[in-house]
């Protein structure tokens, strides 16, 4: 036997046995903010990131948790209709990335090449997908970092 709260439309059904006010609270709780979350009027430009991991390392289960949530919420705006671009990189400078290329024998930039491969696969394997992944090493970070430097000091800030 199954109940059906009768006040609200939603097809949602939960045992009578056993049952508690956990289920609506929860509902409550996530379900209801959702109502609004067909078609936006107004469509929406919207840029994510998350934080960058770093290029000496794999990507661990802390990393992965970030990355899987961003993920997620970027379709949701995508369905939406919203223009949302989700953009990552490795962050390829520091002094731990010299250390490990240092012990591995090997440049920094070699390491970041390998790791940022290893990135990537990892982030592919678990369905991550970013519209844009790079490396703060790369000539297109240099840039934008030069630009908006620029920008900024000319502008007197």
């Amino acid at each position: 036997m199954t109940w059906r709260n009768p006040s609200r439309n939603t097809g949602l059904r939960r045992p009578l046995a056993g049952g508690s006010g956990a289920f609506l609270l929860t509902y409550r709780l996530f379900r209801e903010p959702m109502r609004n979350t067909r078609m936006s009027a107004s469509r929406r430009k919207i840029l994510v990131t998350s934080a960058l991991p770093y290029a000496n390392g794999p990507i661990h289960i802390g990393h992965l948790v970030e990355y899987i949530q961003t993920d997620i919420w970027v379709r949701f705006q995508k369905l939406r209709g919203h223009d949302c671009l989700y953009v990552c990189a490795d962050d390829a400078h520091g002094t731990p990335i010299m250390l490990r290329a240092q012990q591995e024998g090997i440049t920094p930039e070699v390491l970041i090449d390998r790791i940022g491969l290893e990135h990537r696969a990892d982030f592919a394997a678990f369905g991550i997908e970013f519209d844009n992944y790079h490396s703060t090493h790369s000539e297109e970070n240099r840039e934008c970092a030069e630009l908006i430097y620029t920008r900024l000091r000319d502008a007197g800030h």
